[in-house]
């Protein structure tokens, strides 16, 4: 049986590989082929861009095509695909575009529909809880779940009542005293598994006995109505704590009822929650809170809240166990289109069970794509070497590392007892809660295996979708190509300042300055402050010092500009005589503009000071040039004619 080895480099390799599948061969460079589909991906990808300004023909780009393999097959002769900060820097790239591939995106989409038609319906459901650990034994499990059983079975016969069960045994303590009332709730406001059973349960039915991460739960929905949605609020809070005496919660109503009749009176509601609001982080934005949905608040907090029908609207003072509220509604969002909450809804299920399902329904594909079998004969052997130590993470895998049978294969890989032992032994943590060696250990068999079988589905990618192998080839290329382009051609032209005096010398003709104006531009307010500025400047005042003492502190009054100026970078300077002197316009909006030009410059050259950011720029270009020319020189290119034509003619 063969083995595998995942790294960065064996990916890579992979990568290559995959590329060279039976498609036609467009091109050799450097002996090395270049196919029609690697062509066409990257061409369709970018045909458009810039097809406006610099439209290219097919012929055309494939020239660039060359040109840019050229650089990666320097890149690659140069060794730099071997370089630690490459491999880093591609090695994350790749494990971020291939995240989405590692899941099952049909069970994602259904999983996201789901939540998205559960949050058009607000359910109010009551439960009876028992606590019941993770890790407890299969026979402590076992026991709870038929516990729960017969407490569902006594209500349904009759012998007693859900509310009495619940206030009698649930281990809630916060719905057991409403006879196990949770009040409404929408998606996400639950757990997934608890929230599945409210959802799906029949209003007036009780659910079976369901585990969650709290233990098991008997479920009864009591009501089903349409979501109210989102709405934006704000409100003002007199917080008062429960054991408040008497005097004191007479001043709190008191001054709740002074803030209200204020608001009466036409005061601004944001003024006055940042002046008297308790609630510090909503006081500093007026009151406002993020948009609340059902579920999101108290109930009594969110009855008051969603009763407001028009924006602009609040309420009257009401007590909740947080203290006294005026509330206003801002805007009434609604339930979004599944568009709109598409973003939201895959956030939220980032560490939700609905995660954990679209997982396992992965591994469940993968495991099936990839024939895996566990020969449960050599995992017994293998537990047999594992003791209660391993709890107190001072297990001594020595024996269990040398074992070399097989523990389970999966495309047609064969994975020993050895390489899992040493697994173990790596993830080998002391253990606190009750719970036997042997689901501890099955607990990271099936980590492990989920790690194996990512590992080779991640492998495979390159070959499964064709899309992910040119957008992972475009970033190991971009990757690979940024650097070596900044040694010869970006970082070069900087600074080789001899190769760039040179470069000018030789272009200077590309260099010159047009007809030019040294100009002062004032805007006045009115002709009266233009006049004086006129009478200034005639005199020789400083422009800046005259800006100064005319604008009355006001920088409305007056505006000062200097500009040195062609014929086309500023229409206003374009219209006027270019000669010295002073000259006044009225502007459209009613202010006054005075232009004096102080110099009139002749066409002439550029320094190399005045142009370095387009002398840099060409001194590039023609170093990529005399670069692409060397390349071509040092690499056979060879074009298949045919294989284009065709492509062309498609």
């Amino acid at each position: 049986m063969k083995r595998l080895l995942f790294s960065v480099l064996s990916l890579i390799t992979a990568l290559s590989v995959s590329a060279q599948q039976s498609q036609e061969v467009l091109m050799t460079i450097n002996d090395h082929p270049v196919y029609v589909d690697e062509f066409l991906a990257v061409y369709n990808k970018n045909r458009d861009v810039g097809k406006d300004i610099d439209p290219k023909t097919p012929e055309e780009y494939l020239e660039l095509y060359i040109n840019y393999k050229l650089k990666v097959e320097e890149a690659m002769a140069l060794g730099y695909d071997t370089m630690p900060s490459f491999q880093r820097e591609f090695a994350n790239y790749r494990s971020q575009i291939a995240k989405p591939y590692l899941t099952d995106k049909r069970e994602k989409e259904v999983v996201m529909e789901e939540a998205y038609q559960r949050m058009k319906y607000d359910v109010r459901a009551s439960h009876i809880m028992k606590d019941l650990s993770n890790t407890a034994k299969p026979e402590d499990t076992l026991r709870v779940y038929n516990e729960m059983l017969a407490l569902r079975q006594s209500i349904i016969d009759g012998k007693t009542t859900f509310e009495k069960v619940a206030e009698e045994v649930s281990t809630d303590t916060y719905s057991k005293v409403r006879g196990g009332d949770l009040g409404y709730f929408t998606v996400f406001n639950m757990v997934y598994p608890f929230e599945t059973a409210a959802y799906e349960t029949e209003v007036g039915e009780i659910s079976m006995p369901i585990r969650t991460q709290y233990g098991y739960h008997i479920v009864k929905t009591t009501y089903k109505r349409p979501s109210k949605g989102k709405i934006k609020i704000s409100h003002i809070l007199i917080s008062e704590k429960p054991k408040t005496n008497i005097e004191l919660q007479k001043e709190k109503k008191s001054q709740i009822e002074e803030i209200y009749s204020q608001l009466e009176a036409g005061s601004d509601f944001a003024e006055l929650a940042k002046k008297y609001s308790e609630d510090k982080t909503s006081a500093a934005n007026g009151g406002e809170l993020i948009p609340i949905g059902t579920g999101d608040m108290i109930d009594e907090f969110e009855e008051v809240a969603f009763s407001l029908k028009n924006p602009g609207e609040y309420s009257k003072p009401f007590k909740t166990r947080m203290g006294w509220h005026i509330v206003k509604l801002d805007a009434v969002l609604g339930v979004p289109t599944f568009e709109e909450a598409k973003a939201d809804i895959e956030k939220k299920m980032k560490g939700d069970d609905r995660e954990l399902r679209t997982q396992k329904s992965f591994i469940a594909k993968l495991k099936k794509e990839y024939d895996f079998s566990v020969n449960e004969r050599n995992y017994k052997k293998l537990l047999k070497k594992i003791d209660n130590s391993y709890l107190n993470a001072d297990w001594d895998p020595a024996e269990a590392v040398k074992m070399d049978k097989e523990l389970f294969e999966a495309n047609d890989t064969e994975f020993t007892q050895g390489e899992f032992a040493k697994y173990l032994n790596r993830y080998q943590r002391r253990v606190t809660k009750p719970v036997t060696v042997d689901v501890v250990v099955k607990d990271h068999f099936n980590n492990y295996v989920d790690k194996i079988l990512i590992d080779i589905e991640d492998k495979n990618l390159a070959n499964k979708y064709p899309e992910f192998r040119y957008l992972v080839n475009e970033y190991r290329d971009g990757i690979l190509l940024f650097d070596l382009t900044d040694k010869m051609v970006w970082t070069k032209a900087m600074e080789d300042t001899t190769g760039l005096e040179e470069y000018f010398k030789a272009h200077q003709s590309e260099f010159q300055w047009e007809n030019r104006v040294d100009v002062i531009i004032f805007k006045a307010k009115d002709e009266k402050l233009a006049k004086k500025v006129v009478k200034g400047l005639k005199k020789g005042e400083d422009p800046t010092k005259l800006n100064s003492s005319l604008n009355n502190n006001n920088a409305l009054n007056l505006k000062l500009d200097s500009a040195l100026v062609s014929k086309g970078m500023m229409p206003e300077i374009d219209a006027l005589d270019w000669k010295e002197g002073i000259t006044t316009r009225e502007l459209e909006d009613g202010r006054v503009a005075v232009y004096q030009i102080r110099k009139v410059l002749e066409a002439g050259p550029k320094s190399l000071d005045e142009a370095k950011g387009l002398a840099i720029a060409g001194y590039q270009k023609e170093l990529e040039a005399k670069w692409i020319e060397e390349l071509r020189a040092k690499y056979p290119v060879s074009v298949n004619k045919e294989v284009f034509n065709t492509i062309i003619e498609k």
